[in-house]
């Protein structure tokens, strides 16, 4: 059961999600509620040091589309920190093991 920052109710999307690759499975969880799983830093630095999957176009999914239980959850009120990985000089304030 997911928790919807919206109206702070259980939100239950009806599905299960399992992978050997963590990142493809909250990829996919990520879409499910209604984000764009290539907006998270989290997943491309994942991608970029070749450690996780997180484009859906190179998971498969069984069972139901993604499309058909996706819901809109609400961003929490300083998701524009998690955005902050985008910008140009966001490399100098990074570091890489």
């Amino acid at each position: 059961m997911l928790q919807s920052c919206y109206n702070f109710r259980n939100v239950d999307l009806n599905i299960g999600v399992a992978s050997a690759d963590v990142f493809s499975a909250d990829a996919v969880t990520t879409k499910a509620m209604g984000f764009n799983p290539a907006d998270i830093g989290l997943f491309h630095y994942a991608s970029e040091m070749g450690i996780g999957v997180a484009d859906l176009s190179q998971i498969e999914v069984l069972g139901t589309p993604i499309e058909d239980v996706t819901l809109s959850f609400r961003p929490h009120e300083k998701v524009e920190f998690q955005f902050q990985w985008q910008e140009t000089n966001s490399r100098e304030y990074l570091e890489f093991v």
